[in-house]
């Protein structure tokens, strides 16, 4: 590839090694194209060595607009930055005095270039510059938010490469930073500390800084003791100095800064147990932060009767007219007493009772009541006659969670046909799991009779899922059943997908998807008044014009795919399939049309359907899917003797209708659409297609064969395949469309291995393709459309550009007009 006006993107020139972003650089400014674009010769100039960018990037930073100013101050820190020498650093900051008197946007945006520069280049003696630096944008009138937050970034960067070089300076000078910050240091992170530190690291640093841990501490400031345990983690949980500042700020006079100390406290898993007892019997009122009370619920429930006395704690945290109750999930309570249960039963309760309270908190106690192991249903019945519908449904959702959940089925049930039934319904779908399922059938009776449309799907759902006695039986009823809703069939149809050993499933599937009962896949389709005598208006491709609702119905039955059907059923499911494609909805068809190619492996009769549907000039609603699906049968192994039949047949047929109404010569536009899916195919998956590809070529029209061989050369051997093409393309204006196809099957193709192929095209009477003009011509497109694709992708090299100005220069008429709309270089 030829890279001497290649122009590679600064984010690739950034990660190259010195000497070849040096190269790359002066490479790059000698072109016209960057040149020519004083904005690009700046960024490109900021990859030179510094000595060299110097005078233009400090020029930049001179300019009238501040946002020039910026981008120059932008490109002069980057560049510094890559020649990653500590005295160029220096140099550097002496030119960033200047932002003292600068505009805020432009201060900015150096303090970001700066904060982004490899930390590993800052030392002990650039903290000066760095002091100045902080101290001038901080005096500034302007100062903005973004402005600090810059500094606050490079503070943290600078302090943990003092971290992990255990330089003093460059701790020194993060602290100051973020003492100068203090309404700002919460937007520091020191997330990559952890990081940077090597094992024992943190020993040392966290020593170096305990003089300042406790000076904070005696001045009730404990960020910087937040921040090292938050990048810490683990790391920190056996480092005494900063467990003393932690222990220190437990007694913060904020109360939030308490919070945030009481929860990184009790951090350290090995020590937390006797931590929260010993925060327990300082403060009592501390049960009321939320690790607090974690703690206790997980591991130290012995002291749970700070959580469920009967009075709330008193102090620094309690609230004297709040009694607060926390959600305490299922698991942890299982680790409870059953005194334990009672009482938090009980406070539950006390909260589900209190009208003055917000109804979505009365709501979650209901619910959290059915969580709590052993509770009886009986706790619950109040709230099921509540006029608040969330209190409702809160309990019937808590229903079967209760003790005994078999019990309250009926009870469920019975509310099948009310404004909850949604809730209900789905509620006891968890209580069947614990029912007999011969007591089944008989409790979900009443609802498959009267309920409503969501409570008939979710019984019909459960009926099947729980094997009832006589569930096949009950949903062959319910789908007979006059004014059936639709959703129901839906879900009756879905449930039967699971009873398939049961045969009287089979005739109810074969009727969700409008194939008679009993009614062989290869009977011949209903003629188009017959259709419109049983269902319709007949469309003009003999289907019939319903309102979907029998798609809705049959999809679910042709949405499965055949691995999800038990071997021993899948030949009799594939069959069904093939039936569908003869229904009477459009709708139907089309899915089983559609679906139809995932069971070629399985149904024989499949891919003969498919190839039916796509030569026969009778059906127009479903040859577009058919083909594809014909295609990808042939391509996976089944049905390349069925395509290139309907090919065949195709292409024999006459050229009727002409230029007509509402049809154009329908046999030649699915001709090319089975090209562009074999293109496509080929595309994919190469091996599989090319058998395919060779035995359709045999049987297409001269011009589709072309472009169907072009759009699927073999690169490794293509001089058969370019020999023929040369030969056989039926005029110019096809030699072009065959050209497009040619340059794009070598779209991934190096462009070395293709040059040979293209020069020898070029050649006006190249050996053994014939001496003839129209020969010269087709072979002279099609190496111009190679030289199309191939030469801008390897950077125009002389060898392309000489076959260009060969063609241009001596090629027949139409091939030089091709060849000089092709440009190597935008003017």
């Amino acid at each position: 590839m030829d890279r001497s006006r290649a122009l590679p993107s600064p984010f690739l020139l950034n990660v190259l090694p010195l000497r070849p972003r040096v190269a790359e650089a002066r490479r790059m400014l000698g072109l016209r194209a960057v040149a020519d674009d004083p904005a690009r010769t700046l960024e490109i100039t900021a990859f030179l060595p510094y000595a060299d960018a110097e005078p233009a990037l400090l020029a930049a930073t001179r300019r009238s607009e501040g946002a020039d100013r910026a981008i120059g101050y932008g490109h002069l820190i980057a560049c510094a930055g890559r020649d990653r020498d500590p005295a160029v650093f220096i140099r550097l900051l002496g030119a960033l005095g200047r932002l003292r008197n600068e505009q805020d946007p432009v201060r900015q945006a150096a303090l970001a270039a700066l904060a982004a520069v490899p930390p590993r280049l800052f030392a002990a003696e650039h903290v000066p510059g760095l002091d100045r630096l902080v101290e001038d944008a901080l005096a500034a009138r302007d100062c903005s938010y973004h402005t600090r937050l810059a500094l606050a970034r490079l503070a943290t960067r600078v302090f943990e490469q003092g971290a992990a070089r255990d330089d003093p300076a460059l701790l020194e000078y993060g602290l100051r930073a973020f003492d100068r910050l203090t309404g700002y240091v919460g937007t520091a992170s020191l997330s990559h500390l952890s990081r940077v530190l090597r094992r024992g690291q943190e020993v040392t640093l966290v020593r170096r800084l305990a003089p300042h841990l406790e000076a904070g501490g005696r001045r009730d400031r404990h960020k910087l003791a937040f921040l090292l345990a938050n990048a810490l983690g683990r790391r920190g949980h056996d480092l005494p100095e900063l467990q003393q500042a932690l222990r220190r700020a437990l007694t913060a006079v904020s109360e939030l800064t308490a919070i945030e100390a009481i929860d990184l406290w009790l951090e350290p898993p090995r020590t937390r147990g006797e931590r929260v007892a010993g925060l327990l019997a300082a403060d009592p009122s501390t049960v009321a932060v939320g690790s607090v009370f974690a703690a206790l619920v997980w591991h130290r429930t012995d002291l749970l009767d700070a959580v469920l006395g009967r009075r709330a704690p008193s102090g620094r945290f309690a609230r004297s007219d709040v009694r607060q109750v926390r959600h305490v999930p299922r698991r942890a309570v299982l680790r409870w007493t059953a005194r334990q249960r009672d009482a938090y039963v009980k406070l539950l309760e006390q909260v589900a009772g209190q009208g003055g309270l917000p109804t979505g908190e009365r709501a979650h106690a209901v619910r959290s009541l059915g969580e709590i192991p052993g509770v009886e249903a009986g706790r619950l019945r109040r709230h099921l006659e509540s006029d608040e519908a969330l209190l409702r449904r809160a309990a019937l959702t808590a229903l079967p969670w209760t003790a005994r959940p078999q019990d309250v089925l009926a009870a469920l049930l019975a509310r099948a046909s009310g404004d909850d039934a949604h809730v209900a319904v789905y509620a006891a779908a968890r209580a069947a799991r614990f029912t007999p399922p011969a007591e089944l059938a008989a409790a979900l009776e009443p609802v498959l009779a009267g309920g409503k449309v969501t409570a008939r799907k979710e019984a019909v759902r459960l009926l099947a899922r729980h094997r009832a006695p006589g569930a096949i039986g009950t949903l062959r009823d319910l789908w007979h059943a006059d004014g059936q809703h639709k959703d129901v069939r839906v879900a009756i149809v879905s449930a039967a997908l699971g009873l398939l050993p049961a045969p009287e499933a089979w005739p109810l599937l074969r009727e969700a998807v409008g194939a008679p009962a009993g009614s062989p896949a290869s009977d011949p389709p209903p003629s188009p008044a017959d259709r419109a005598t049983n269902g319709g208006p007949a469309s003009p491709d003999g289907g019939v014009v319903g309102d979907g609702a029998a798609g809705d119905v049959a999809a679910p039955v042709l949405g499965v795919h055949p691995l999800a059907v038990p071997e021993r059923w899948r030949v009799a499911y594939g069959g069904l399939v093939v039936a569908a494609t003869r229904a009477r909805d459009r709708r139907t068809r089309l899915i089983a049309v559609e679906t139809l190619p995932r069971w070629a492996a399985y149904a024989p009769e499949a891919v003969e359907r498919l190839a039916g549907l796509l030569s026969g000039l009778d059906e127009t609603a479903d040859w577009r899917a058919a083909a594809r699906g014909l295609v990808s049968a042939a391509c996976s192994g089944h049905g390349t003797a069925e395509l290139r039949g309907a090919v065949r047949t195709l292409a024999a047929a006459p050229a009727e209708p002409d230029a007509g109404a509402d049809r154009d010569r329908p046999a030649a536009q699915r001709l090319a659409a089975v090209v562009s899916d074999l293109c496509e195919a080929h595309r994919a998956d190469r091996e599989p297609a090319a058998a395919v590809v060779a035995e359709v070529a045999a049987e297409l029209p001269a011009h589709l064969a072309a472009e169907l061989l072009a759009a699927t050369v073999d690169w490794d051997d293509p001089h058969a395949v370019l020999d023929r093409l040369t030969r056989t393309v039926p005029g110019v204006l096809a030699a072009v469309t065959t050209a497009h196809a040619l340059a794009r099957s070598a779209e991934d193709v190096p462009a070395d291995r293709v040059l040979p192929h293209a020069q020898r095209l070029a050649a006006l009477h190249p050996p053994g393709l014939g001496t003839n003009e129209v020969t010269a011509e087709v072979a002279a497109l099609l190496a111009v459309g190679l030289a199309a694709e191939c030469g801008p992708r390897a950077g125009w090299p002389e060898p392309w550009r000489a076959l260009l100005r060969q063609v241009r220069a001596d090629g027949p008429r139409e091939a030089a007009y091709q060849a000089s709309q092709v440009i190597t270089a935008d003017e």
